[in-house]
């Protein structure tokens, strides 16, 4: 014993040496457990890996489950003993080349496994390409959302969303609120007067004229300057479509507009100091640019060649070509011909065409070159450049000192030929300095918004100045009106593919922007649409030129969104009276007297969405009453069987269902009669199960009874896939159907007769083959008829 102490001692030092070490050397915490503790962990563990069969309780569990849903547990554990796979996909085995039986017998199943994996393969292809295409298009709609809310047109935080319900139940939406301001209302009766006029097939407004009224409706100057601006460059003989080869167009019209703006600011300076102008003589341009010089200038120091009137002359030149009258700068011209010289007919021929011939014009630039650039006159050296368009590098600032001056003497400068000379600038140069070379932060863009508008518009970049616009909360309204009334009017450059495009803009393949106003006008009337639907209809509208992949429009597909999303079915669609009449709605002037072909495309995007009480209703709005059926058949077969309660969706639906069979009675079915005969079943279904649930028995069983439910053929049930409740996308809905049916038969039977043993009333195949096997599991007796 001592020696067993001792080892036992010796045993327990060391082990404390060991610990004691451990604690020093390893920084992992120490495991303090008793026996009883780690048996029951291992026993844990060994629970997790470990595989044991299921235990006898969940089999029995198992069971009861499957026999209350009324699967027979023994025949289905003889079917599933009864299969075998080892004669499914076993390799086959060689036969010799003269046992042409096996052979055979080999290639015909080889053939039955090809066409499977053929099958199974394709099936797979299928749904995976379905499955990303719908994800692809989940991730579009995202985006577009996310574009939307970036621009700063989503709704506001403290807005609740009502939430959706079904079409059955009643439109959602406040009617009496509208989400448009003054000026927004104002522009969008403009738009509905314009589509008014081209439905109704007459001569077609124009949309610059009406949305000018609102400007001047307004009476805010930069709006009426901006609609004025507008107007003005989409007036020019424009040819076709392709407006950027139209470069000399925009030219013109740019170079007009400012002229015209200038005379006036020539006006309204001249009228404010007529003291100092000391107009008088003649009226006319050098009258009037007179008059301005004398407010304008202090002195002539550092002028050249004299005066004419008492004003400088390159002055009175300079100011007569930039109100655009050329004949009073030639007359300018002419009467100081001694000290111009040439210079006089070299502004004749200027004035007279578009331009300086090309020997002329290097003429003057030479001369330009040689003396003129170092004289000290600035008026005489910005002539020099405007007549020969030559320095375009040189700005001029001394005359030129505002930003429409200096637009004037770029574009004055550019070139409206083909020529090779290297001191030359074209419109879209000039473009595209303006815009990306000195950008927004140049122009001060932020506080002059107007100002940089313009020059954007004034150079040609339409689709810029409206983006531009589209940015600013409070312009937003305009950028979108005039983009919609340039592209009626064919001047807007639109993306090849707006659904495709998340961006508002985007320069296609020769640099010139585009812009997707399908886009900017979606972004638009999302802040309205759902208080102001009909407004976003006609906005929608406009959109009816643009085609889209699935072979529609975009004002189709617009109006789908619109309708399930604001769940305005009735303000927008229309509805289908008790009687069947129908309501219309107002997407009617759309239609072109029949909208069924509008009304058809909402039901399709409907029923794709899962929501088919919506289509079902949809589809009889447009006449379609096959696919009402149809759908009416998959919902039915769902909830026939349910017990009904107030308010539930099986009340609903039925009483819908009840309806429509009362307006289908006229017929219309020729090519559907199978499809009605089914849903007939099914509201007969309907009647024996509330009956059944309401625990009236005896009326449940002559409803069976009188009704044929269900109906025989021979001596079993008529096969489910006759049945076209599914029509082919679950076969065995119908098939749990009727087992339910007959489940419920044999449980009011059961009741009716007090539990006792049941005389059956005939010996129909039906009878044999469904309710007498479960009447001998109830009642164990069947009685013969005597």
């Amino acid at each position: 014993m001592e020696y067993k102490g001792e080892g036992f001692n010796e045993l327990l030092q060391q082990a404390e040496h060991l610990a004691s070490h451990m604690d020093r050397e390893s920084e992992l915490p120490r495991v303090e457990r008793n026996i009883h503790q780690i048996m029951e962990s291992s026993q844990r563990l060994y629970s997790k890996v470990s595989e044991t069969a299921p235990s006898d309780s969940d089999i029995v569990k198992a069971s009861i489950l499957l026999g209350s849903k009324g699967v027979n547990v023994a025949k289905l554990s003889e079917k599933l003993d009864s299969i075998s796979t080892s004669k499914t996909f076993e390799p086959l085995d060689a036969v010799p080349d003269t046992d042409i039986e096996t052979f055979l017998k080999n290639e015909r199943e080889n053939c039955i496994l090809a066409a499977m994996e053929s099958s199974i393969k394709r099936t797979s292809e299928s749904a995976e390409q379905r499955h990303f295409e719908s994800v692809y298009k989940s991730w579009d709609d995202e985006k577009h959302k996310i574009m939307t809310a970036l621009a700063g047109l989503e709704r506001e935080s403290g807005e609740l969303v009502p939430e959706r319900g079904s079409f059955l139940q009643g439109n959602i939406g406040d009617a009496g609120r509208s989400g448009l301001s003054a000026v927004e209302m104002a522009y969008s009766r403009q738009v509905y007067r314009y589509n008014e006029a081209v439905i109704n097939g007459g001569l077609p407004l124009h949309l610059f004229q009406l949305f000018t009224e609102v400007a001047d409706q307004l009476g805010d100057e930069n709006t009426k300057e901006v609609w004025s601006l507008v107007s003005f460059m989409a007036g020019g003989p424009y040819v076709g479509d392709a407006r950027q080869s139209q470069d000399s167009v925009t030219l013109r019209q740019a170079l007009r507009y400012l002229q015209i703006k200038f005379k006036k600011y020539m006006e309204a300076t001249v009228a404010g100091n007529l003291t100092r102008a000391a107009r008088g003589g003649a009226p006319g341009t050098l009258a009037l640019v007179r008059g301005f010089l004398n407010v304008l200038l202090e002195g002539d120091g550092g002028l050249e060649d004299g005066n004419v009137e008492g004003v400088p002359v390159w002055g009175a030149m300079w100011y007569c070509l930039r109100a655009g009258d050329g004949t009073a700068a030639v007359a300018v011209a002419e009467r100081c011909r001694p000290q111009l010289g040439e210079f006089a007919d070299l502004l004749a021929e200027f004035v007279s065409g578009d331009g300086l011939q090309p020997s002329s014009r290097q003429q003057v630039a030479l001369k330009y070159k040689r003396s003129v650039s170092k004289s000290s006159d600035p008026y005489k050296r910005a002539v020099y450049c405007v007549v020969g368009r030559c320095s375009v590098a040189d700005n001029h600032s001394d005359v030129a000192n505002r930003i429409e001056d200096y637009l004037w003497l770029k574009l004055s400068q550019c070139s409206r030929d083909a020529s090779s000379d290297t001191d030359r600038i074209e419109l879209p140069t000039l473009a595209a300095r303006l815009s990306d070379q000195y950008g927004e932060s140049h122009f001060n863009a932020s506080s002059q918004p107007h100002l940089y508008f313009q020059t954007l518009f004034l150079t040609g970049q339409f689709e810029s100045a409206i983006e531009f616009f589209s940015r600013i909360d409070s312009l937003r309204v305009h950028a979108v009106h005039v983009a919609v009334a340039l592209h009626a009017s064919g001047l807007l450059l639109v993306v090849s593919d707006p659904q495709r495009d998340p961006t508002l803009t985007q320069r296609d393949r020769h640099g010139q922007r585009r812009l997707n106003l399908p886009r900017l006008v979606a972004s638009y009337t999302s802040r309205f649409q759902s208080t102001d639907p009909r407004e976003a209809l006609h906005y929608f509208y406009l959109l009816r030129d643009f085609p889209t992949s699935d072979g529609r429009n975009l004002f189709m597909s617009s109006l789908s969104e619109l309708v399930l999303e604001t769940r305005e079915f009735e303000l927008l669609l229309g509805c289908v009276r008790e009687d069947g009449s129908r309501k219309p709605g107002c997407v009617e002037r759309f239609g072109g007297g029949d909208p069924s072909p509008l009304v058809a495309v909402c039901a399709e995007d409907a029923e794709q969405r899962g929501l088919l009480e919506d289509a079902v209703k949809l589809y009889e709005l447009a006449g379609l009453r096959s696919k009402v059926v149809h759908i009416l058949n998959q919902l039915l077969s769902r909830l026939v069987s349910k017990r009904n309660s107030s308010h539930s969706e099986r009340q609903r639906l039925t009483q819908y269902s009840i309806a429509v069979a009362k307006r289908f009675q006229d017929g219309g079915f020729i090519d559907a009669r199978d499809k009605l005969a089914t849903f007939h079943l099914l509201l007969d279904l309907s009647t024996f199960f509330d009956l059944y649930h309401e625990q009236q028995v005896d009326k449940a069983l002559e409803v069976r009874g009188t009704q044929g439910v269900p109906v025989v053929s021979g001596a079993g049930r008529r096969p489910a896939r006759q049945f076209h409740v599914v029509q082919r996308r679950d076969p065995s809905r119908i098939t749990r159907l009727l087992d339910s049916h007959d489940d419920s038969v044999v449980e009011a039977m059961f009741e009716a007769e007090g539990n006792t043993p049941v005389p059956r009333s005939s010996c129909s195949g039906w009878w044999a083959a469904t309710i007498e096997p479960r009447l001998r599991q109830r009642c164990g007796v069947i009685r013969d008829p005597k």
